[in-house]
């Protein structure tokens, strides 16, 4: 077979919470604009229905949320409305925090591994960016399908679901690995499919 299947992207879907503190609303804003264009959906505070309670209604969206993206700053590290939402997406396993300033967060939230954009200028290719990128879209994507297509003058078409561990799970490694393997499947696949496709032709 030659060259690589083509590996379908798998499907985005909710939205990331985005908590942080007004004083901040500038660098919030940029950073919500950069992650949109890169696909990923963002709700704030700003985006509530005029006539929604503030309380149940950010309730509502942390408890919909696939993740709880947290910016941590001078301002929010002392914001008793931030410390508190960042606190309920602990508590549901969603938290995922971010660095707009060198400062250390309240405990316990000092003690999470967290996306360092303290010198960011809004550049959509800096590292630790594509790195908070890639967790997001992991969190939008849990169980999205593989879908591996392989043209063989026929159509010879698989899809495959991760098995196991949850996709949004897998480090980037894991999943280059889990790709590979697929990889090497669907070759097997196809070769057999190749022998079957030759004999029916004798």
């Amino acid at each position: 077979m030659e060259g690589p299947p083509t590996i379908a992207p798998a499907p985005i879907h909710g939205h990331i919470f985005l908590s942080y503190s007004h004083e901040d609303a500038s660098k919030a804003q940029q950073l919500r604009t950069a992650l949109e264009q890169d696909g990923v959906t963002i709700w704030q505070d700003v985006d509530m229905a005029i006539g929604k309670r503030f309380r149940g209604e950010i309730d509502a969206q942390i408890v919909s949320a696939t993740a709880v993206l947290v910016l941590w700053t001078e301002a929010s590290a002392t914001s008793d409305y931030v410390q508190s939402e960042a606190e309920r997406a602990r508590l549901v396993d969603k938290l995922a925090p971010a660095f707009l300033a060198p400062v250390t967060p309240p405990p316990p939230f000092d003690a999470f591994n967290t996306a360092d954009l303290s010198g960011w200028n809004g550049d959509r290719g800096d590292t630790e960016y594509q790195r908070l990128l890639a967790n997001l879209r992991a969190c939008l994507t849990p169980d999205a399908p593989v879908g591996v297509a392989v043209d063989d003058g026929g159509a010879i078409e698989v899809e495959m679901q991760p098995v196991g561990t949850p996709f949004a799970d897998l480090r980037e490694e894991k999943r280059g690995e889990a790709l590979r393997t697929q990889y090497r499947l669907v070759s097997i696949f196809a070769d057999k499919a190749k022998t079957l496709n030759a004999h029916e032709r004798l």
